[in-house]
């Protein structure tokens, strides 16, 4: 197994990933994994913005982000 940093372009798959993971988060007597409410259980366009310019921000500053992937081959 190989971890690698994300790219800009790995970050829609990573969207369809994390709205899968938040719908099923604790529905049909799922247990809950993120500390959402269930009524939250979407990707807000605030929380991909803060993805997509997390790219943009260095190591320590305000609204850095960073993303890790298990490489497949």
């Amino acid at each position: 197994m190989q971890i690698v940093a994300a790219t800009p372009q790995d970050l829609e798959s990573f969207f369809t990933y994390l709205q899968s993971q938040l719908s099923d988060n604790a529905s049909n007597g799922q247990p809950l994994f993120q500390p959402l409410a269930k009524a939250h259980r979407h990707l807000s366009e605030t929380t991909r913005n803060k993805f997509i310019h997390g790219f943009d921000h260095g190591l320590g500053k305000s609204a850095w982000r960073k993303l890790w992937l298990e490489a497949v081959s």
